[in-house]
């Protein structure tokens, strides 16, 4: 039979998007958890209309830039502890329990970690902050070495769930973390999978990254940092990480005529063109002192961007896919710790989970607690509340 290449990107990206759509799911409750609870605090700025869930469309708007703060809660565990109590390194972090809150456990979708399900449970958004600068600074001098991040999700992330991420990862590097979250959609994987129509995936996908490209999100970012460097002053150690498509905004960044520094740049699974990579790498490498590319190369989701690119007429190879080294660029391969390899599997092979990145980055070895703790499913609670 004579094969039709014509239709192999279509059939290729269909076949990748049905993988990853929620009706692969197995259906599960969300695992509650009872108090104590960890309170930790984070940092958001933004350029959405409104920092909210995946439902309101004004979260996918762009607006005037905002910065404020927030509160994630996460069930609590004894590595935090010294005796009986929250370690004082922690407590001078802001870090708190809280004995009367439940909440659930951290989970992976096809997108990452989510709020969504129940943010009342999760996270706390406080708002404008008229003190943003003062507890920023403050948690910067009392993390090891004056660290700060700044965390630039990707494709399909709400609100909501760009400040719960930032707390996972400020509970796991132990410093304070500030999520930049820009004007996503924010809606897949949580709706049926759409092959035609404006709200296909593929549809959506692009409409994330014309958002990602708009010169106001590139220059709000500039000036977020610039900002930073001028509040927390030459002691602070600031990070860049970014996920997925939040790198193609992150190499822009980089590859840009700004001068700042930082203590390092972490590319995770990152859905970016090598071509825009070589591009930010020739002003990188002066402005970073320690640069990291967390891959898998068998990332599917990377292949399916690719598969976009190719039914745009453009050969593209992306970074994220371990298919490329670079001198003086540390390249860590993940999908060693990407277990248990079964369906879910399948969808981790774009995620870090920011419990390994987080150790990897403090110890250089991933999270291992000696119980196999890895992933609690992404669950249909969102589609089972539709109904």
């Amino acid at each position: 039979m004579k094969v039709n290449w014509r239709f192999y990107p279509v059939l290729g990206l269909t076949a990748a998007l049905l993988m990853q759509s929620p009706l692969s799911a197995r259906a599960s409750e969300p695992q509650h958890v009872g108090p104590p609870v960890l309170d930790v605090p984070v940092f958001y700025a933004t350029d959405r209309e409104k920092l909210t869930s995946n439902k309101e469309e004004a979260g996918a708007k762009l607006a005037p830039f905002t910065m404020g703060c927030a509160r994630v809660f996460l069930p609590y565990e004894k590595r935090w502890q010294n005796g009986d109590n929250l370690s004082e390194q922690y407590q001078k972090l802001g870090w708190q329990v809280d004995s009367a809150r439940d909440t659930i456990k951290p989970f992976i979708e096809v997108r990452g970690y989510v709020a969504e399900p129940a943010p009342q449970s999760v996270l706390s958004v406080e708002g404008e902050c008229s003190d943003f600068w003062s507890r920023l600074k403050a948690q910067a001098e009392a993390s090891s070495d004056h660290r700060v991040y700044i965390y630039i999700h990707g494709f399909a992330s709400s609100g909501n769930n760009a400040v719960y991420s930032a707390g996972i990862l400020a509970a796991e590097l132990e410093a304070p973390v500030i999520a930049f979250t820009w004007p996503s959609k924010g809606t897949a994987g949580l709706k049926p999978l759409r092959l035609v129509g404006r709200k296909r995936m593929r549809a959506l996908y692009l409409a994330d990254r014309e958002m990602i490209d708009q010169p106001q999100v590139l220059s709000d970012l500039s000036a977020f940092i610039s900002k930073l460097k001028t509040e927390l002053g030459p002691n602070v150690k600031l990070n860049l990480i970014a996920h997925s498509l939040g790198n193609r905004l992150l190499a822009k960044y980089l590859a840009s005529d700004s001068t700042d520094e930082f203590a390092g740049v972490y590319f995770l699974a990152a859905d970016v063109d090598q071509q825009l990579f070589m591009e930010a790498l020739k002003k990188l490498q002066s402005k970073s002192k320690y640069t990291a590319i967390y891959t898998n190369k068998n990332d599917r989701v990377l292949k399916v961007s690719a598969g976009n690119d190719l039914l745009g007429f453009k050969i593209s190879h992306k970074l994220g896919d371990a298919n490329f080294s670079v001198p003086g660029v540390e390249f860590i391969d993940y999908g060693q710790i990407a277990e248990p390899r079964s369906i879910d599997y399948l969808r981790l092979m774009h995620y870090v989970p920011f419990e390994h990145f987080g150790s990897i980055v403090r110890t250089g070895q991933p999270f291992d607690d000696g119980s196999g703790r890895y992933i609690v499913r992404r669950t249909t609670i969102e589609r089972s509340r539709r109904k």
